[in-house]
């Protein structure tokens, strides 16, 4: 949708860099927290039995981590509705005297 839009094709990306960067950081932070979260957690279960229960040992700092992306999420639905929904303001997606300016 981004690719698509007046100010891309104008060549005006710094424009939506800037517009989205928020955007941008929760997403790369939330893509680290899923990460790290889900390579822990294979590491935590393999080659070990199917009764094997991760919560078992004490892990704090899993613990932390699992809440910490869990957070995330919720910082991450909200900023990609958001985008999204900016994204479909029409503005976008016509010629602006500010385009024209630039």
């Amino acid at each position: 949708a981004v690719v698509s839009t007046q100010r891309t094709g104008a060549g005006f990306v710094s424009i939506l860099i800037r517009k989205f960067i928020a955007t941008i950081v929760v997403t790369i932070i939330y893509l680290a927290l899923c990460l790290g979260l889900h390579v822990w957690a294979m590491k935590l279960r393999w080659g070990r039995g199917e009764d094997y229960y991760i919560w078992d040992e004490g892990k704090d700092g899993f613990l932390i981590l699992y809440v910490c992306q869990r957070a995330g999420s919720v910082l991450y639905y909200f900023f990609y509705k958001r985008t999204t929904l900016r994204l479909g303001d029409p503005n976008y997606y016509k010629d602006s005297v500010l385009l024209r300016q630039h």
